[in-house]
């Protein structure tokens, strides 16, 4: 599935310059159906059964509206919550289980990663480096495809853990630091 639609969007994207934006919202919803999937196979240490899984994505990173019904539904018997958070802060929002971000300085990132792994919150981005600098998980294209790394480290550090199906699927890699 993720073949075709990756050789769909190539087509798309070689007719026209209004394809190449449809190219880019088709990027981003599966982006968001990866960031879905992530927490649908994440075991957060401290997430009681009535406690909601909270998906904190920050504002500049994907279409705010991909996310839009998420809260009607729910994950592994969780209610959802979405909240967008700004790009400029190391300041994580109350309560988040995922954290995906994506324009963030080092220094930042570095604090604001370190802030994450000490309240239990899975990391996201598609920033190059990201799981190798100590984020839990990066998203990155190869052959047309997406794919992703899992740094096994920083998640164990995070108490946190993925299922194995999930892992079978990824890149695993180690901190470079």
């Amino acid at each position: 599935m993720l073949a075709i639609l990756a050789m769909v969007a190539t087509v798309l994207a070689m007719t026209s310059p209004a394809a190449a934006s449809q190219d880019a919202a088709a990027e981003e919803a599966l982006k968001a159906a990866f960031i879905y999937n992530f927490a649908k196979f994440t075991q957060w240490p401290d997430l009681d059964q009535d406690d909601p899984v909270h998906f904190c994505i920050q504002t500049d990173t994907i279409d705010t509206r991909i996310f839009a019904g998420w809260e009607q539904k729910s994950l592994k018997g969780h209610p959802i919550k979405v909240s967008f958070v700004s790009g400029d802060t190391n300041t994580l929002p109350k309560d988040c289980s995922l954290l995906f971000i994506r324009y963030t300085e080092a220094e930042t990132l570095l604090s604001l990663l370190k802030k994450a792994n000490d309240a239990n919150i899975l990391t996201v981005s598609d920033r190059v480096n990201f799981a190798s600098n100590g984020g839990h998980i990066e998203l990155f294209q190869e052959d047309k495809k997406l794919r992703f790394r899992v740094n096994l480290s920083a998640l164990n550090n995070a108490r946190l853990s993925l299922g194995s199906g999930m892992l079978r699927l990824a890149e695993l890699v180690k901190s470079k630091r």
